[in-house]
């Protein structure tokens, strides 16, 4: 006898869906160097917490490894975004170096 749930998928799991492609989608653009907006991540979060709230117990292990699927990638997008920042920072500190040295040789020049 077959599970009366049996092939169906679980309702929460299209948002889970979508919430893993905007993850993939922004760390994409970041490896592209384009600028993310991720003002939407924190909304989708909040509503697919509670939606799986509300899963049936004959559904949480499915949903458990989308979840668990989103958190890697949440995880991954964290450190690249940390990495980035990083170089960001590390440019900054470097152009502002180079432009320091310059106003001294010129400066020094001028003496």
């Amino acid at each position: 006898m077959s599970e009366p749930n049996a092939g169906r998928r679980p309702e929460v799991l299209p948002e889970a869906d979508k919430l893993t492609s905007l993850v993939t989608t922004a760390r994409r653009l970041l490896a592209e160097k384009k600028i993310v907006d991720l003002s939407a991540l924190d909304g989708k979060v909040r509503a697919l917490c509670e939606a799986t709230r509300h899963v049936p117990p004959e559904d949480t292990a499915a949903v458990k490894a989308a979840l668990t699927d989103i958190l890697e990638g949440l995880d991954r997008l964290e450190a690249e975004l940390k990495a980035q920042n990083e170089d960001v920072n590390a440019r900054t500190v470097n152009a502002a170096r180079r432009q320091t040295m310059d106003v001294y040789a010129k400066t020094k020049d001028k003496s």
